[in-house]
């Protein structure tokens, strides 16, 4: 396991059901030296369980993101962490008990270090769009939804990598739509001499909508953000 610094960094918008176990994740392992929260202006109780955990733990840290955009809020909390690395979490995620420290173990400088993307639901519906996220005819070829062993990939889901490397190629940039900042992060990380590996050991799992208008508009959404991608860079960020 690395001996740097780590710093958690989430950015959040209503996600009460949720927060606590991410705070939970988070703080888990001593080797985290602080928990950063950028929130989107959250109007149920996200706030107030952050604040009363920043009470009990002097590692959490609450910032108000007034852009809103989770791009926005996790490029404020970055800029505000101290640790050489930064780990990222996400309030729709489920994760395995030991996903912090199989993160901080994967980890190598100038190595950006994810786990796959798998999904579950807790409605009919987002069981079943879940179920379709495991396929590979349904969900594609991508290694960050079905690897089986570490591997050197294009992308992958959330994300453990340096602060430095993070704050000197920019950050996440913001999409009209709202997505691809990931995939088009991880294509400038590869570009600037860095190296995205997903590890299987490192688990978690992702909520996916719960109703059919839903992922209709998150999917929209994302058809947005490449045809985004490539009006950008002039190219697409892979062949897949």
């Amino acid at each position: 396991m690395s001996s740097e610094t780590a710093s958690v960094i989430v950015a959040v918008l209503n996600e009460e059901a949720n927060i606590d176990h991410v705070m939970d994740t988070a703080l888990s392992n001593k080797v985290v030296d602080e928990l950063i929260v950028a929130d989107g202006g959250s109007t149920d109780e996200t706030v107030r369980k952050v604040l009363e955990r920043a009470e009990e733990d002097t590692r959490v840290t609450l910032l108000h993101n007034h852009e809103r955009g989770q791009a926005a809020g996790l490029n404020r909390a970055a800029r505000a962490a101290s640790g050489a690395i930064l780990m990222r979490l996400d309030g729709h995620t489920r994760y395995a008990d030991n996903y912090v420290a199989a993160s901080l173990l994967a980890w190598e400088p100038d190595v950006a270090v994810g786990g796959p993307m798998h999904a579950e639901g807790s409605t009919p519906w987002a069981r079943a769009t879940a179920a379709a996220m495991a396929d590979h005819l349904a969900i594609g070829p991508a290694k960050f939804h079905h690897a089986d062993d570490v591997e050197d990939v294009d992308t992958v889901y959330l994300g453990t990598f340096d602060r430095e490397k993070f704050i000197s190629i920019g950050g996440y940039r913001t999409f009209p739509s709202g997505t691809v900042e990931d995939t088009d992060f991880y294509s400038r990380w590869r570009s600037n001499g860095g190296t995205v590996r997903v590890d299987p050991t490192i688990r978690s799992w992702y909520r996916p909508r719960d109703t059919w208008p839903g992922l209709a508009r998150q999917y929209f959404r994302y058809g947005r953000g490449k045809a985004e991608l490539v009006w950008l860079n002039g190219k697409l960020p892979s062949l897949r």
